[in-house]
């Protein structure tokens, strides 16, 4: 069994955030989704080895993505609060570190496929079309 089949509401809690900022910023590229999930991934994983992750340097639309996701894995992981449009105020399952680096390595590699199959935009308008 696939991370998908397991954590089906991690993933698309991520790419909830993704798909509304797609949304907001037509001109937006796959590789900025894939920037945002990558230094995700290494935030996480210098934590899980004890070390702590400078903040990525990066364009202003992938900074502001990047904090908006970061908040999001943070109320996953059960140590932050969304703004009350985004939903409930806590997830209905804590995730661990483990499954969130999982998730998002799952992520980079959605990106990979369907940028390949679609073009340069081709995860987003995959993804964005069955998040709401």
């Amino acid at each position: 069994m696939g991370i998908e089949d397991e954590h089906p509401d991690v993933l698309q809690n991520i790419e909830l955030i993704v798909a509304t900022c797609y949304r907001e910023n037509p001109e937006m590229t796959d590789y900025s989704a894939m920037r945002v999930y990558e230094a995700l991934i290494k935030r996480h994983v210098a934590e899980a080895a004890g070390h702590t992750s400078n903040a990525p340097s990066l364009p202003p639309l992938e900074a502001q993505l990047f904090e908006s996701t970061r908040m999001m894995c943070e109320w996953r992981l059960g140590r932050g609060t969304l703004d009350d449009k985004m939903g409930p105020t806590e997830p209905s399952e804590q995730t661990d570190l483990e499954t969130m680096i999982r998730c998002l390595r799952r992520l980079v590699r959605s990106v990979e496929t369907w940028n390949k199959q679609g073009g340069r935009q081709g995860y987003l308008q995959f993804m964005s079309q069955f998040v709401r």
